[in-house]
């Protein structure tokens, strides 16, 4: 019998490989993007923030940087999900501005997820 998977919708996302931080609670954790979307990214840190926790998210790309309120979304092994938190409509614009310059920064490429 065949299983069927619920269907969701996911943002594209791109690969990536800049610097990134996560401050909460007076503790702040280092990594590398390994890939990002107009709604969030995936990061290897060093330590692991705990699920749930939101926090000020900064990403460091050679455009410019992004500070921008997150979740934590999921941590798996050494990788960490984040979400966007926007407060604003005028936020959402800036993010997705910054990963559109992203995407046509040379080098980059999109991510082939297949579940």
């Amino acid at each position: 019998m065949a299983e069927f998977r619920k269907f969701e919708y996911r943002p594209s996302r791109l690969n990536a490989g800049f610097m990134v931080d996560f401050s909460v609670g007076g503790e702040t954790f280092y990594g590398r993007c390994t890939d990002v979307s107009s709604e969030g990214i995936r990061a290897e840190l060093e330590g692991a923030p705990p699920v749930e926790a939101t926090g000020l998210l900064t990403l460091r790309h050679p455009i410019g940087v992004l500070e921008s309120e997150a979740r934590v979304a999921y941590v798996e092994d050494s990788s960490v999900g984040f979400a966007f938190l926007f407060q604003t409509p005028r936020e959402r614009g800036i993010t997705r501005e910054f990963i559109a310059a992203i995407a046509s920064y040379p080098g980059n490429s999109p991510a082939v997820r297949l579940l």
